[in-house]
């Protein structure tokens, strides 16, 4: 990519394209931080396995998925000038991996509407405003009975509490990172009802415990919460 402003970094030993400082905050997150795993507490990613990616924004986790653990990475990314970022990610890097343009949503077949606002790090959302697109749909539970995936990553601006509501088949996952949003909805016992499946079905999480406290989530953050077996 030759574009004005676009430059190549250097992030973990990883090779990313960059469009501004939005886009370096994503790298260093995702391979430097590991924001998507939690070692510490025992979750990791293990190596050789399957995951999907939801929510692949600019590729950073589909590559270091990839080049560090060795595994095997579906991804989609509503917004198309995220994708093409990831394409040319992945081509820096050598992956075998491809980004699908597509929202992962809980239905089948059919378009949603999705902004593009490149003043956030993510850029896309399926409830912020911004400049609008309308994407194909992926069900979510057609691809994981497609590619019966070891984990799920699941980082889609809003989109997951949809995802949430219609209920994640979940035989055979074996861990589970997903953003949950709170600035679209702050309603905590709405949160326990639509996580309460995960709990049950995963030895372990790191749900954060204000969310059991409290009916309004107090903090303007979202949270990543993790599940895993």
């Amino acid at each position: 990519m030759t574009a004005s402003g676009v430059s190549v970094v250097r992030v973990g030993g990883l090779r990313f394209v960059s469009r501004g400082p939005h886009d370096d905050e994503v790298y260093r997150e995702v391979v430097e931080a590991r924001c998507y795993e939690r070692p510490r507490l025992g979750n990791t990613m293990r190596q050789g396995e399957r995951w999907i990616d939801c929510g692949a924004n600019v590729g950073a986790f589909t590559v270091w998925a990839e080049k560090t653990m060795g595994a095997e990475i579906i991804a989609y990314e509503a917004c198309r000038e995220n994708t093409d970022v990831a394409a040319e990610n992945l081509r820096l890097n050598g992956c075998r991996a491809t980004v699908e343009t597509a929202f992962v949503s809980a239905r089948l077949g059919g378009v949603s509407s999705v902004s593009f606002n490149e003043r956030t790090p993510a850029r896309s959302s399926a409830v912020s405003s911004g400049v609008q697109r309308f994407v194909r749909n992926v069900s979510l539970a057609d691809e994981i009975a497609r590619h019966r995936p070891h984990g799920l990553k699941i980082d889609i601006e809003g989109g997951e509490l949809a995802i949430l509501d219609a209920g994640l088949p979940l035989e055979g996952i074996r861990a589970l990172a997903i953003e949950y949003h709170f600035r679209f909805d702050k309603d905590c016992v709405a949160a326990r009802r639509r996580i309460a499946p995960l709990l049950s079905h995963f030895r372990h999480n790191s749900v954060p415990k204000t969310i059991f406290m409290t009916d309004r989530w107090p903090a303007w953050q979202d949270a990543i919460m993790f599940f895993w077996s």
